[in-house]
């Protein structure tokens, strides 16, 4: 939805140690850094996106279920670049 339809979506999994590591990483149009804290807010979009259509309901799902698995995440993002969401299993 963010990302050229050519473009790939990487995932990769890796076992730290203690912890599951799942990095999901696209090269679409990115979050700007000032919004990043907003993001999983319900009904927030970036500024970026206003062609895009959404509801800005999907990422606050997706925090109200890692949270619940216990799950911490980081993202990283830049603007026209992309971005890697990192979710962080206990084992």
């Amino acid at each position: 939805k963010y990302s050229d339809e050519e473009c790939l979506i990487v995932i990769e999994i890796s076992h730290l140690e203690n912890e599951i590591c799942i990095a999901i990483s696209d090269k679409g149009i990115g979050i700007d850094v000032s919004e990043i804290n907003n993001i999983f807010d319900m009904f927030t979009r970036g500024s970026n996106v206003s062609n895009i259509q959404g509801t800005g309901l999907g990422l606050s799902v997706v925090k109200d279920c890692l949270e619940k698995l216990n799950c911490r995440f980081e993202i990283e993002s830049f603007l026209n670049q992309g971005t890697i969401f990192k979710l962080y299993f206990n084992e």
